[in-house]
């Protein structure tokens, strides 16, 4: 075996070698909470269920659970949780099972995402564990009235990993369960043409050649037609295409739309530091904004593999503000974590990015002073 077959034969060995240890870590950290039980929601939402089985089925055609309280439209995403009630019945820990597995699931592919969009593996793995244990996930990986943040979750992020892959009609598909799911896969489209415009920025010349980049257009038609016959779809079933909680319908008026703003702001600021004191979100946004030039002008010096990381933690920031965007009407807390879920995958990206242009500028400063 040559030397190059033989470091890859080790790079392979040492990335199948995290991916199970960072996936049993995950498990242990998160199981002490299959002992948590029941609460509230849950109660109320499988109760709902269990006196009206046929409404996994209703909420195809109509508002989830029959509710006009909220405009949710989750029938997917309900139907497995009804499957699992008819086999789980009234225990508590096997629903929390399901949702750590496929919490743990979502760690890997994240992982596999982040390995093909960084050509560092350490960045890839670093990234990995800031998904795997965020502090705002408990709420959503512990916790049963969470069921469709981590299902869609789940499907929105195999949607990007078969695109990458150059699947676009099996990610079309897995883009439709998501949006079957929960609500906040209907900006996927608009995250997915953001991180293709990031590789195109980067230098990956898998997307920059002309055969390819007609066939991103097609790919990208496909997502957001996708997207736009769920918003119809919806508002047949609700008689809204957006919503969802009240005070959000209220913040869509565009006099409201700079205390929306100032809502989105908050959140990514609690997306990176989740706290409960008055959030000083412009003073982050700043700093964020300062280390964007920076990290720019390091790229800019270490050549195509600065270039590479400096657009993907770009890719990473617009994930996190794309994301957000359907939950800037609340401030995240530890509390309703469950909101950040997904939009924490750009964290990652961006934590896993950052990795390379710290390397990067260390070694020119170390090399300066030497």
């Amino acid at each position: 075996m040559t030397r190059g077959g033989r470091e890859e034969t080790q790079a392979m060995t040492g990335d199948r070698v995290f991916v199970v240890a960072l996936a049993i870590a995950t498990a242990g950290i998160y199981a002490p909470g299959l002992a948590r039980g029941f609460c509230s929601e849950d109660f109320l939402i499988l109760r709902r269920l269990w006196e009206r089985p046929s409404l996994a089925w209703e909420n195809f055609v109509g508002p989830w659970l029959d509710t006009s309280l909220v405009s949710f439209y989750r029938p997917l995403a309900s139907l497995v949780l009804q499957a699992e009630l008819t086999i789980f019945g009234a225990v508590a820990w096997p629903y929390l099972l399901v949702q750590l597995l496929a919490h743990v699931a979502n760690v890997v592919i994240a992982w596999s995402i982040l390995r093909r969009l960084l050509s560092d593996a350490w960045a890839a793995r670093w990234g990995a564990i800031a998904f795997a244990l965020h502090p705002l996930h408990p709420n959503a990986v512990s916790f049963i009235a969470s069921f469709a943040t981590v299902f869609a979750a789940s499907a929105a992020l195999v949607a990007v990993r078969w695109h990458l892959d150059g699947r676009p009609r099996a990610a079309t598909a897995a883009l439709v369960a998501g949006l079957l799911c929960y609500e906040q896969v209907a900006v996927l489209p608009a995250a997915l043409l953001a991180l293709d415009a990031a590789r195109a920025l980067g230098g990956d010349r898998s997307i920059r050649r002309s055969a390819a980049r007609r066939s991103a257009v097609a790919w990208h038609a496909a997502y957001w037609l996708a997207a736009l016959s769920y918003l119809v779809l919806r508002r047949l079933a609700l008689g809204a295409s957006v919503g969802g909680y009240r005070s959000f319908q209220e913040r869509l008026d565009p006099a409201a739309w700079l205390e929306l703003t100032r809502g989105l702001g908050s959140g990514l600021q609690r997306l990176v530091w989740p706290q409960v004191a008055p959030e000083p979100w412009p003073w982050i946004a700043l700093g964020a904004a300062l280390g964007v030039l920076i990290a720019a002008v390091v790229a800019r010096r270490a050549g195509g593999r600065g270039r590479r990381a400096w657009a993907m933690l770009l890719a990473g920031l617009a994930w996190c503000a794309l994301l957000l965007a359907p939950f800037a009407f609340v401030g995240i807390v530890p509390g309703n974590g469950r909101y950040a879920y997904l939009t924490s995958f750009g964290v990652a990206l961006a934590v896993g990015a950052s990795r390379p242009l710290l390397e990067l500028a260390l070694g020119r400063l170390v090399g300066r002073r030497a």
